[in-house]
């Protein structure tokens, strides 16, 4: 049986398993074990590739249910915002017609305000109201006010309730100033579309009038159209609070 030897990777030289160092060129003799090492690492790499490459190929189709799910809720969200937006330009043009001005015997009215605001600048928004080529706008009276009321006989103007421009204290007001019901109103008020109570469409808000109440100069006339029940009423407040506005000429 022939001598193993080892073969110098420097030289190529052959030395004895029992030399340590390269008779020819001193190089060291190499580790014992190093091929081996070497292959169970190659091993190791090959089964993580394959491992890896099982996932690989998993992905595509977890990439594409999730592609299915997110498509779905793309499509949720697409009809939720478009139902959101169908029901804001429905009340966009609901409230736009509401607020719509017209001429009622020989008073030509105003649009309503967009927004509410006291007595004093409800004056003032009339006084520099620019409006259908016309700038002779002014608040109107409580007289006036009440022509804008329809089926409620006793608050309209000419009926029983006796606040006018020329019956201003707070004794002039009466039940007959106000017409209204808790169950079996006339219409569905929270489906009203156009203000039971107003011929201009009035639902829902209050409008100022330029009368003050004669026994308390804190105090102006106004008609409310809706209090949370189809009503109408001609009241006062103080001047302080905040209503909405429709001018007359």
């Amino acid at each position: 049986m022939s001598e193993e030897k080892w073969k110098c990777p420097n030289c190529g030289a052959e030395n004895a398993m029992d030399d340590n160092l390269c008779g020819e060129c001193g190089g060291k003799k190499p580790v014992v074990g190093t091929g081996m090492a070497q292959t169970v690492n190659k091993q190791e790499a090959e089964e993580k590739d394959g491992a890896i490459d099982e996932l690989t190929s998993a992905k595509p189709k977890k990439k594409g249910a999730g592609k299915i799910v997110l498509i779905l809720v793309a499509i949720c969200v697409v009809l939720i915002v478009c139902g959101v937006v169908v029901n804001i330009a429905e009340q966009q043009r609901l409230a736009e017609q509401q607020r719509q001005g017209g001429k009622i015997g020989t008073l030509y009215w105003s649009k309503r305000s967009f927004r509410r605001m006291t007595w004093r600048s409800a004056k003032e928004y009339c006084k520099d109201l620019t409006e259908g080529g016309y700038s002779d706008w002014r608040l109107p009276t409580i007289s006036e006010l009440r022509t804008t009321i329809k089926n409620c006989p006793s608050s309209q103007s000419g009926g029983s309730c006796k606040v006018s421009d020329s019956c201003l204290s707070d004794n002039c007001w009466s039940g007959s100033c106000y017409c209204g019901c808790i169950s079996d109103c006339p219409y569905s008020y929270d489906n009203d579309n156009g203000g039971y109570y107003s011929k201009l469409g009035d639902d829902d808000v209050a409008l100022w009038s330029s009368s003050v109440r004669s026994d308390n100069t804190h105090y102006r006339w106004y008609v409310s159209f809706g209090n949370g029940s189809g009503s109408v009423s001609v009241t006062n407040y103080h001047k302080s609070s905040t209503h909405s506005v429709r001018c007359v000429r």
